[in-house]
């Protein structure tokens, strides 16, 4: 009988245990997470959004302080954006598209929109357009009126 081998998951940097070396100065072991009130200018859907977030959660180095924008920080500045123009969230897509039953694939193609584009909405690596979230909207509640036990009304965004 042969052993069973066990296959570790495929680790991304992110998931590297703190702290890092740093890749601009090269400090070791000089990255820690730090928690700062962080403004940014975020263009989407052709506008520039002004963006307060009082408790971001970034690597930063204590050496040289740099700032090391990782997976971890777009997503955070990808929420408050959402919540800021009072976008569907990635969860919120997810349970809509579920409710009414569909694929991604199948939901991408009532939108008339690629797959992956409708993927990176649902998975949170993207934001949806304005206008697309008024039709995801549009499609959703039509679901709650069929008796589903969801509503997606523009105030029920975060």
């Amino acid at each position: 009988m042969m052993p069973e081998t066990q296959v570790k998951p495929k680790r991304t940097p992110a998931d590297r245990p703190f702290p890092w070396r740093c890749p601009r100065c090269l400090a070791t072991d000089a990255v820690n997470i730090e928690t700062i009130a962080y403004t940014a200018e975020i263009g989407h859907d052709g506008q520039v959004y002004h963006l307060e977030i009082p408790q971001f959660k970034v690597p930063r180095c204590q050496s040289c302080k740099e700032l090391i924008v990782s997976h971890g920080a777009d997503h955070q500045i990808r929420t408050a954006l959402r919540s800021h123009l009072g976008l569907l969230t990635a969860e919120q897509i997810r349970v809509g598209r579920e409710e009414l039953g569909l694929s991604q694939e199948e939901l991408a193609s009532r939108l008339g929109i690629a797959p992956a584009t409708f993927a990176r909405w649902e998975e949170g690596g993207s934001i949806q357009p304005q206008s697309m979230d008024e039709l995801l909207r549009s499609h959703f509640n039509s679901q709650a009126h069929s008796g589903s036990s969801s509503n997606f009304s523009s105030n029920d965004a975060p």
